[in-house]
């Protein structure tokens, strides 16, 4: 895990899939949201990433809550969600605190832990759910090469 930061994540404008269920679903999500995207007619730009609604602890896997994203190139209108739980919305400007996690995705709770104790030491406060940006291709690399950061939005 690389050291804590915080930094400001500029406004960006993604397409997003809403989802319910176990975490293990968020290939198979990705793959439904990039192929959406595709016969839109839009352009994915830059790493996709998700939002936990959810922690892991807080019930059962099948109720768990969360989002995965892909930011997309120029200003595409904002969608309400479909019936596949698939839309476009614009994502304020926003500060974070971050590190970066490399491994396996099974393994990023240590990276979470270690934000949390320094969120409680800093005295910053969480004003939103923490994300997940994916650095690098799962599909290229192996998992002990994966890269993710891990974001808190914290008050700026």
């Amino acid at each position: 895990m690389s050291t804590i930061e915080t930094k400001t994540v500029a406004e960006q404008t993604v397409a997003f899939i809403e989802m319910q269920g176990p975490y293990a679903l968020v290939p198979q999500a990705m793959g439904q949201l990039y192929g959406w995207i595709q016969a839109a007619g839009l352009i994915p730009t830059g790493m996709p990433g998700a939002v936990y609604y959810t922690p892991p602890e807080a019930g059962p896997p099948d109720e768990a809550r969360w989002a995965v994203f892909a930011p997309l190139a120029g200003d595409p209108p904002e969608r309400a969600a479909d019936e596949q739980g698939i839309g476009i919305r614009k994502v304020p400007e926003r500060v974070v605190a971050f590190a970066i996690h490399k491994g396996p995705y099974e393994t990023v709770g240590a990276t979470y832990d270690a934000l949390g104790r320094w969120l409680g030491e800093s005295g910053h406060t969480p004003v939103g759910p923490p994300e997940e940006l994916y650095l690098n291709d799962p599909g290229e690399n192996a998992p002990e090469e994966y890269l993710t950061e891990v974001r808190m939005p914290i008050a700026g």
